[in-house]
């Protein structure tokens, strides 16, 4: 399972613990960062959803980290 980071790496947030972080002001640039088959297969699988079950979904199915900053 992949993990997401929003300081360049420094640290690192579990997926079960997305719903408390507030990711909306950074949603576009992880976005652009997916693999885009993970991106599509889970929008396949959920869409509609919120941004948070995708996100949690798409780091169970992804290879490597989403790594901002």
């Amino acid at each position: 399972m992949s993990r997401l980071s929003l300081d360049n790496g420094l640290n690192f947030f579990d997926p079960k613990d997305l719903s408390d972080l507030e990711i909306g002001p950074y949603w576009d640039a992880l976005v652009e960062m997916m693999d885009d088959d993970i991106r599509e297969r889970v929008h396949y699988e959920l869409a509609p959803c919120t941004d948070e079950d995708f996100l949690r979904r798409y780091l169970e199915l992804a290879k490597e980290d989403l790594i901002l900053g």
